[in-house]
């Protein structure tokens, strides 16, 4: 199973697909490399999220927009935000992060960290690196799209009711 990349935020996942939208909806990936000064080593952890988020899709070595990641670009801010917030459902850590919170109604990330690993899930083989790689995952992605609050004191993530 793939893991979600972790030095990639939301800002630059729909930047991207605000590029490519504006070249016409489909780009080649060297040229997007040189737009934004990445190599093709840097660019691919971003257009990893971008796929597992369902925004774009990778034919050979053109990246294509998705019509969910057309309407992302064609959103407003805050309808932005609810769509991202819905599409990390679907890829993990998020999901059994969500399946956590249903379950008990808060974890800790060293609790979402064992979960994780009895899935085959890890970002790298030193527990407390893992764990602080998860930390910024989910500071990055579900606190910024509401998903989950973070309470600093008990070191928990919480559903945000809707």
């Amino acid at each position: 199973m793939e893991v979600f990349p972790q030095e990639v935020n939301m800002a630059q996942v729909i930047g991207l697909a605000e590029l490519i939208v504006s070249w016409g909806k489909r780009a080649d990936m060297p040229k997007l490399a040189h737009e934004l000064h990445m190599s093709i080593q840097t660019l691919l952890p971003l257009l990893n999220a971008a796929h597992l988020l369902g925004i774009v899709n990778i034919d050979g070595s053109d990246v294509v927009i998705t019509p969910f990641g057309l309407s992302l670009v064609e959103s407003s801010r805050n309808n932005r935000v609810n769509l991202i917030r819905d599409a990390i459902l679907n890829v993990e850590p998020f999901r059994t992060a969500y399946k956590l919170t249903s379950e008990k109604g808060e974890f800790t990330v060293k609790e979402l960290a064992e979960e994780l690993a009895r899935k085959g899930i890890r970002w790298d083989h030193d527990e407390d690196e893992n764990v602080s790689v998860l930390f910024r995952i989910l500071m990055r992605w579900t606190v910024y799209t509401k998903l989950f609050s973070y309470d600093g004191r008990s070191q928990n993530f919480r559903l945000l009711e809707s």
